[in-house]
């Protein structure tokens, strides 16, 4: 079964960060209709910010209103410091794009701790 979600309209980007992750991941390229998605399934819901039917902060607050209350992380290239406190408190982190240092190593984590075999 597989828990991570990943939700970015880049296939490429989703492809490097299930990489970073070290996971096998289900990868939505639709913010609009993974809003609208099971939810169930997935422990971790990894998005970017900047997607064309849906933003990022807006995908967590219809998750969030539909009740997920699992690790909800974004990746974007803004600084976290670019974001509003509400928007700020939807997300379990706020990492950047691309991934370096510290945040590399959390999304290792989460590969390790909810994540399959690629």
């Amino acid at each position: 079964m597989t828990a991570i979600a990943l939700v970015d309209d880049d296939a490429d980007v989703m492809d490097a960060t299930e990489y970073f992750v070290g996971a096998k991941c289900d990868k939505f390229t639709d913010a609009l209709a993974f809003s609208q998605a099971d939810l169930s399934k997935y422990k971790v819901v990894i998005t970017d910010y900047t997607m064309p039917s849906m933003d990022g902060c807006k995908l967590a607050k219809a998750l969030r209103e539909r009740g997920y209350t699992d690790l909800l992380i974004l990746i974007s290239g803004k600084d976290k410091s670019q974001f509003c406190a509400e928007s700020i408190a939807l997300f379990d982190d706020i990492l950047a794009k691309p991934p370096e240092g510290s945040d590399l190593q959390k999304l290792k984590f989460i590969g390790f701790c909810y994540g399959g075999n690629l």
